[in-house]
């Protein structure tokens, strides 16, 4: 994965599947991105912040360290994992699996798609 997609500036060059995509906001916060994550899962984000490891829990809060790592630059990893009571290490992990599941899994794209335009993203 190119640190383009990782860090982008004021766009993000991606695989087909992922679509490239223009920043409107720089201003993200983790909270609007947790809300924005829960509510695309029809989650609570009490649920995404949970200690439980139920799979569409899990693909959540492993979609929300993806997102806010790439769109919320102010947050480190142990401030993400502040967010959702884990170890920055755990972050690290997820947000891979997030970007890696995004290559092969189109329901979770198209998920990561619907959660940006709630953000106001363009696509």
């Amino acid at each position: 994965m190119s640190e383009a997609q990782w860090f982008p500036t004021l766009h993000v060059t991606a695989s087909a599947t992922l679509m490239p995509m223009v920043l409107r906001r720089d201003d993200t916060t983790g909270a609007e991105i947790i809300k924005a994550v829960a509510d695309e899962f029809g989650l609570s984000v009490s649920d995404v912040k949970s200690q439980r490891r139920q799979p569409n829990l899990v693909k959540a809060r492993q979609m929300f360290m993806l997102l806010a790592r790439q769109f919320a630059k102010h947050l480190s990893y142990p401030q993400i994992g502040e967010i959702v009571r884990r170890d920055h290490t755990t972050v690290m992990y997820g947000a891979n699996k997030a970007a890696d599941r995004l290559e092969r899994d189109e329901w979770y794209a198209a998920k990561r798609r619907r959660i940006l335009a709630r953000l106001a993203y363009e696509q």
